[in-house]
């Protein structure tokens, strides 16, 4: 379970820097 959650918070942290990208 907290392993996934870290999963997830790594793809926000990713998806929030592409936005900020473009």
């Amino acid at each position: 379970m907290l392993k996934y959650i870290c999963l997830i918070n790594l793809h926000a942290k990713i998806y929030l820097n592409s936005r900020s990208s473009w």
